[in-house]
Order: C-alpha cells, then sequence, then structure tokens
C-alpha cells in the first residue's frame, strides 16, 4: 500500500515504536469500529478481546537490524528500541493498547490461514460469554524476506496474478489488514447496532504433506470445510458463493478445486466461485480477515467480485470462477477458504443477516 499513511491514524510518537503491520492493524482497527459504529470507551475494557493473525510479524524490523549491523557490526547496530517492536504478539498488543482493551489478547501465527483461524476464535469467545465483542483479523507488510523466499520457491508470477487459469504461474506478494468487529448479536442490538452478517461457524484441519506444497488430494481442506458447514448447520447445497484462496500457483488451485468438488457435490459446478488475490495479491496472514470483510461488503451489495486476468481453462479447474466481471448475486451464505504453510487449512462460514444491515 504506497500510499499507506500512518498519520492518518496514529500520533507520530504512536507510528515510532510500531512497526508497519501494527500501524496497518491500528488504522484497519480505526476503520472496522467506525463501520460499526462502536465507541471503545463506552465498553467493559475487560469485555474487549482482540485477536491478531500474521504471517510475518513485524518482518521489516527484522530487516532494519539485519542492515544495521551490515553497517556497524556488533550491537551497536541495533538502536535500542527496535528489539520492543520485532515479536509478532506486539501486533495484537498494539490494538489492544490503542483500544484500551483489558479482555482476551492473542497472536495466532498460522501463516496465510491466520485471519481465518482468528475470526472463528473470535467467535468462540463471544459464545463462550468470554467477551462481549473481539477486535479480529489479520495484518502483514511487504517484506524483502517473503518476497525472496516465494521467488526461491518459483511461487511468484512473472506477470500477474492467475488463479485457475491453465496458464497460471504463481501469486503476486501484497501487504495490508483486514478487521473485523466480532460481537454478540444482542450486545450489538442493544446498542442499535446495524449487524452485517453472522459468523455461522468455522472448521480447521491439516493436510500434514509437505511443508510449502498442498495436499493433491485436498485432505486438510476437505476436512476443514466439512467442519465448517456442520458447525454451521446449513447444507453444501446452500452455499451462495466460495471466496477462494486461490493464490494462482499450480498445486493450489488444483487442489482447492479438488476440495470444493469432494465437498460440494455436484454443487460445486453450480456455485459461483472466485479469488480476490486476483485483484490485490496474496496478503499472506491479512489475506483471508480481508477475504472475510469483503465477503460482508459482497452479501451487502450483492455483488460478486471476479476472478480477473483469466483467460485460458484449466481441464483440472472446471469450476465457475467468475472470470473477468463482477456478478450480481443475492447471497445469503458464503464460504471463505485459506490455507498455508505447514498444512494448516481452514474455512469459515458467514451468514447475512436479514433486515439487519
Amino acid at each position: 500500500m504506497l500510499d499507506f499513511d500512518p498519520g492518518s491514524f496514529l500520533s507520530q510518537s504512536e507510528t515510532a515504536r510500531m512497526g508497519r503491520s501494527s500501524q496497518f492493524a491500528v488504522a484497519a482497527t480505526s476503520m472496522a469500529l467506525e463501520e460499526a459504529r462502536l465507541e471503545p470507551n463506552s465498553l467493559n475494557p475487560y469485555r474487549i478481546g482482540v485477536v491478531m493473525g500474521t504471517t510475518m510479524g513485524e518482518p521489516q524490523i527484522l530487516e532494519e537490524g539485519i542492515r544495521g549491523i551490515y553497517r556497524h557490526p556488533g550491537p551497536e547496530g541495533v538502536p535500542a528500541t527496535l528489539p520492543r517492536r520485532y515479536p509478532c504478539n506486539v501486533i495484537s498488543t498494539n490494538v489492544a493498547r490503542r483500544l484500551g482493551a483489558r479482555g482476551p489478547l492473542s497472536m495466532i501465527p498460522t501463516a496465510c490461514a491466520a485471519g481465518n483461524y482468528a475470526i472463528g476464535y473470535a467467535s468462540d469467545l463471544v459464545k463462550l460469554n468470554r467477551a462481549d465483542v473481539v477486535i479480529a483479523g489479520g495484518s502483514d507488510p511487504f517484506s524483502r524476506i517473503a518476497f525472496t523466499g516465494f521467488n526461491r520457491l518459483l511461487a511468484t508470477s512473472a506477470e500477474a496474478c492467475r488463479p485457475f487459469d491453465k496458464n497460471r504461474d504463481g501469486m503476486a506478494v501484497g501487504e495490508g489488514a483486514g478487521i473485523l468487529v466480532v460481537e454478540e448479536l444482542e450486545h450489538a442490538r442493544a446498542r442499535g447496532a446495524s449487524v452485517a452478517a453472522e459468523v455461522a461457524g468455522y472448521g480447521l484441519g491439516c493436510d500434514a504433506f509437505k511443508m510449502t506444497i498442498p495436499d493433491p488430494a485436498g485432505g486438510g481442506g476437505i476436512e476443514a470445510l466439512r467442519r465448517a458447514i456442520s458447525t454451521s448447520g446449513i447444507e453444501p447445497g446452500s452455499i451462495d458463493y466460495v471466496c477462494a484462496h486461490g493464490t494462482g500457483t499450480r498445486e493450489n488451485d488444483k487442489s482447492e478445486t479438488v476440495i470444493l468438488k469432494n465437498v460440494l457435490g455436484e454443487a460445486a459446478y453450480t456455485t459461483p466461485v472466485s479469488s480476490l488475490k486476483s485483484m490485490i495479491g496474496h496478503t499472506m496472514g491479512a489475506a483471508s480477515a480481508i477475504e472475510a470483510a469483503a465477503c460482508v461488503l459482497m452479501m451487502r451489495k450483492g455483488t460478486i467480485l471476479p476472478t480477473i486476468n483469466y483467460s485460458d481453462p484449466d481441464p483440472e479447474c472446471d469450476l465457475d470462477y467468475v472470470p473477468n466481471r463482477a456478478r450480481e448475486k443475492e447471497l445469503n451464505i458464503v464460504v471463505s477458504n485459506a490455507y498455508a504453510f505447514g498444512g494448516n487449512t481452514s474455512s469459515l462460514i458467514l451468514r447475512r443477516m436479514r433486515g439487519e444491515a
């Protein structure tokens, strides 16, 4: 986000003591609270939780330290304030400090599935009556470390991210943050909030296949989606749209297609699927949180965002990927998938709240 200005959300001193990922998270939280018309000062701080996800945490702080050591070998090359800004847990801590939140506080570093993990755990905290409101999402900045790593794995595209296309050749690395306000329903209604969507259910799984390659048979993703459907109490045929993980890598897109066919059966061929990463790139731990927020907006507007850069169908990816143009459709139940290195798999199900948004 080249035009991101932390000064629009943070004081100069706050900006100085935060890494870019924390800055993104605080900025996205501010926007989410404004959208939810929620004033944290009006709530019991011990009933406000924060759950964040990430892949890289604050990698630019580490990179800054490496550059400092190259310039000035030895401890003096690393500013004393730098280590306090680096651990990934400071992202959720900085959000909580900004809000004055004193409830449950967690950081979930399950890589590119972390946003879904965070939102799912936030819904658990609310259901278990451990919090009235939980700020949940994910944040990741652009990282030279991640960019170099994905290049070494031959996982980045030479031209454009084209998920599910026959000629796809990899992802585009992005950055950003996504935040949802997860709130107990009656608590939201009592303050006159307009409830956009319900976290109907979520499911987690694990491929346990290879560190960087998904299970071709989709084992972990199948388990995650089945569990999400079971916990939400819906039927596979009632899903109106699937927001795909859809990275644009050959193995991921093929595996996700297998997962959808396995779990949805014949309904997979008539359920629209699209990848937002074709438009915004892969924002790592922020990806599924941004996509969850986008799903809420798509339900509100009755519009499915497309998979752009799609031109040549792949016989192994033969579903409806909403190519190149947005599509009007009433959306009541949507699924958002997210998968990660190490085999972390997740599926989140959101349901539109009729008459409230």
